[in-house]
């Protein structure tokens, strides 16, 4: 069990280099230089879906969500470098177009791999340091501060199924998701800063608008707060101005 904490350290290590790098690409007009860097990120996905792995095998054995987890974080380490892949591709067949159109698909998709990766190591660390005070029979005492990091696994948990549950909707209707989006800036425009979700669904058309606006939210593309007791969200490319509500 020591192990598979040092793996998932080593995965968070991975990620965070992975995430310093990335921002570079947003930059680069320069085919070639973009390929380095999308070779560097390939060689650290590449590393990371290996430990990825290792971790999926480790759980399955245990079941249970931590399981889930696992197999959440071995499917985003492999998309990731899938594309990475699709990107070095049409680099060899000098298309390069497509290959700056699939740079930007790259981007986007990152931020919901970034959230969901780092939020998925939280609460993997969490469990792997838990099972390894467990396997320990000489520790007959909880370490200081383990109670408060594994309250905060119900947390994590209800902001990962509600990801998951965004994910599903995004990939199987992601018309939906954009019709959400434009209905808030549409509301934005007409002069309402906050706005209800019930509005959102009864402009938009689409139905349960909440599932889109909380994993909006948890991607940063939308702000949230709360009005009256109600949920409020604000896109996050508005810029209000003094007509603004």
């Amino acid at each position: 069990m020591n192990e598979l904490t040092e793996i998932v350290s080593k995965l968070d290590f991975l990620h965070r280099e992975f995430e310093i790098l990335i921002p570079k690409l947003y930059e680069i007009t320069d085919d070639d230089k973009a390929l380095e860097i999308i070779k560097e990120l390939y060689t650290l996905v590449s590393q990371g879906h290996e430990l990825a792995s290792k971790v999926y095998s480790e759980f399955s054995r245990i079941g249970g969500e931590a399981f889930e987890l696992a197999k959440e974080l071995y499917r985003m380490e492999h998309q990731m470098k899938y594309r990475l892949e699709s990107l070095i591709a049409l680099h060899s067949k000098g298309e390069r177009f497509r290959f700056f159109q699939s740079i930007e698909s790259l981007l986007q998709f990152n931020r919901i791999y970034d959230y969901t990766v780092e939020k998925t190591l939280k609460e993997l660390a969490l469990e792997a340091e838990t099972l390894s005070l467990l396997s320990n029979e000489k520790k007959k005492k909880v370490p200081r501060g383990i109670v408060e990091k594994v309250a905060e696994i119900d947390e994590l948990g209800g902001e990962l199924r509600t990801l998951l549950t965004f994910l599903g909707r995004m990939y199987t209707s992601p018309s939906d998701v954009y019709r959400v989006e434009d209905a808030l800036k549409e509301w934005h425009k007409a002069g309402l800063l906050w706005v209800e979700a019930r509005n959102i669904e009864k402009s938009s058309g689409v139905r349960n608008v909440c599932e889109i606006l909380e994993g909006l939210a948890l991607i940063g593309v939308v702000d949230k707060s709360t009005r009256g007791g109600e949920s409020v969200y604000r896109h996050r490319n508005f810029r209000k101005d003094s007509g603004n509500i």
